[in-house]
């Protein structure tokens, strides 16, 4: 699997991924976050953008059941998927 973060850009910003991802970190940290929210703070869209499910269990594996399931919570992916499933449309 290749690595979560790799210094990619987002098209319409300068400013490299892992910037943005520390700055999140940073936020959470000074808003009184503990280090499993710094953590997904990092990690918040690795799910997402970087193997989907496969990504999330490898986060539980490094990281822990609490650390996955708010990279999992702010995973649009997965609230997608879970909202068809409750639709029946799966």
């Amino acid at each position: 699997m290749r690595p979560t973060f790799t210094g990619d850009r987002f098209a319409k910003e300068p400013t490299p991924l892992t910037w943005r991802i520390l700055a999140v970190a940073a936020t959470v940290l000074e808003y009184g976050g503990d280090e499993d929210l710094a953590i997904a703070g990092l990690l918040h869209d690795s799910a997402e953008d970087q193997g989907g499910a496969a990504r999330l269990e490898d986060v539980r594996n490094r990281f822990g059941e609490r650390v996955a399931r708010i990279v999992e919570a702010c995973s649009y992916h997965f609230h997608i998927r879970v909202m068809w499933q409750y639709r029946g449309r799966t």
